[in-house]
């Protein structure tokens, strides 16, 4: 039969553990009132109401993902950049300092043709831009690759590249 534990140890034991819960104590408050602050703006923002363009399928961890891509005159144009231009930019790696102005959506849930849940995220554009993106495949898939991109980094997501199915083009 085993010895009777030392009453010292015992209480040490417990006076640790009373340090732990209060450490915990502290972090879950300090958690919770983080919660409550209103995060600051990342920068200006307004609300848009965006015209439909083109609908994007696409997986993530095996999940069925739509990406809408939508479009508005109140989002700014991206730079000019001719077709030579952008076929050098994609030579690069990575691409560079190019931005297309864009708005990333949140998760919002959808139901697909089947009746089956999944995710959509709405992505939109400036208006001329997107004639571009409907008119030259080479400037959508170099669009859906950055979009993708800044979805996945967003949102902490593993977009699939590849394999995409495309429908309401128009």
């Amino acid at each position: 039969m085993a010895a009777p534990a030392d009453p010292s140890l015992l209480s040490a034991e417990l006076e640790a553990d009373d340090g732990e819960d209060e450490a915990l104590r502290r972090l879950l408050l300090q958690v919770t009132q983080d919660d409550e602050e209103p995060s600051p703006p990342t920068g200006p923002s307004r609300a848009v109401t965006p015209q439909p363009g083109f609908c994007v399928k696409t997986r993530a961890g095996g999940a069925k993902v739509f990406i809408n891509v939508c479009h508005s005159g109140e989002v700014p144009a991206p730079p000019p950049l001719s077709p030579p231009g952008l076929r050098r930019l994609l030579l690069r790696d990575p691409p560079g300092a190019f931005r297309i102005p864009m708005s990333l959506g949140e998760p919002h849930a959808e139901l697909d043709r089947g009746g089956q849940g999944c995710t959509a995220y709405d992505v939109v554009v400036n208006s001329e831009f997107f004639r571009t993106l409907q008119a030259d495949p080479l400037y959508r898939e170099f669009f859906l690759t950055v979009a993708m991109e800044g979805l996945s980094e967003k949102y902490g997501l593993e977009l699939e590249l590849t394999d995409l199915l495309f429908a309401g083009q128009g």
